[in-house]
């Protein structure tokens, strides 16, 4: 099954390209990943008798990495399917919406308390300030960057909150 928030090109549907012998094994399902219904991927899954999965997540905008995670924790949680791996290419940090803000910090801010990162800044204020420096890894040292000797330290500390265990 595969999941996309559009319909990508027709070239670029790998559905289209697989031997026939494996194109009953394929589905796409368009919606957004925070609208995706466990429960109808795996009976699509089922429907094709496959129990063994591999989530690749790839340019997932904003939050879409976070809930992605979120639905590859509870798809390892069923018993019909064994979720044997993942691949996840993240992107687009800086595209997370001030509306998901509030998500955003209700599911890390655990992660930031216990790091003691930063003690006395609000994870909000960290989040926007990350937000609009998220290009600084590959940025930060270029002759014509802008971005400060603080803010690669900010987004440093933002990055260790976000891979705390």
């Amino acid at each position: 099954t595969m999941v996309d928030r559009r319909c990508p090109r027709e070239e670029l549907r790998a559905e289209l390209f697989v031997p026939e012998s494996l194109g009953h094994l394929l589905e796409r399902v368009t919606c957004d990943c925070a609208d995706l219904d466990t429960d109808a991927v795996l009976a699509a899954l089922r429907a094709r008798g496959v129990r063994r999965v591999v989530v690749v997540a790839k340019h997932l905008c904003g939050l879409g990495t976070d809930l992605a995670l979120r639905w590859m924790e509870a798809l390892g949680r069923r018993e019909e399917v064994e979720l044997v791996g993942c691949v996840v290419a993240t992107c687009c940090v800086h595209k997370i919406a001030k509306a998901d803000f509030s998500n955003f910090v209700e599911w890390y801010r655990p992660a930031y308390e216990a790091s003691g990162t930063l003690a006395g800044s609000s994870l909000e204020s960290l989040l926007s300030l990350c937000c609009r420096f998220a290009t600084w890894r590959t940025t930060a040292n270029s002759a014509t960057a802008v971005t400060t000797e603080d803010q690669v330290r900010l987004a440093e500390a933002f990055e260790d909150v976000i891979q705390h265990p």
